[in-house]
C-alpha cells in the first residue's frame, strides 16, 4: 500500500487545502505486517521537509520525525481553490 499512499497523500492535501500526516506503524503483531513510513504534505501537495531526530530509546526499524507545519498556509492557499470557494459559499443540504 505504501506505493499507492505516495500518490493518495497529497491528493487529499491539494483537495482539502490543507497539510496533510501519515504515519504508519513498523513491525508485527499479532500476524499483521506494519510496514512503516511516515510523510507530510503541504496544502499543494508538495512534500514538507522532515528530519530525523536521534532517539536511543527507539528500536532500530523505528523513525522519530520532525517537520514544520505552516499553520497560516491554507489560509493563503484557499482563494486559489475554486472548489473550495464554490463549497463553501452553498448551502448545506441533506439528499433522502
Amino acid at each position: 500500500s505504501g506505493p499507492l499512499f505516495a500518490r493518495l497523500l497529497p491528493a487529499r492535501a491539494i483537495e482539502n487545502g490543507l497539510p496533510v500526516v501519515y504515519v504508519n506503524r513498523v513491525g508485527v503483531e499479532d500476524g499483521i505486517v506494519f510496514g512503516g513510513g511516515s510523510g507530510a504534505w503541504d496544502p499543494r501537495g508538495e512534500p514538507l521537509d522532515l528530519e530525523v531526530v536521534p532517539d536511543e530509546r527507539l528500536a532500530p526499524e523505528e523513525r522519530l520525525l520532525r517537520g514544520e507545519i505552516d499553520l497560516d498556509e491554507p489560509a493563503r492557499w484557499r482563494p486559489f481553490r475554486p472548489v473550495l470557494r464554490d463549497v463553501a459559499q452553498r448551502p448545506a443540504r441533506a439528499d433522502p
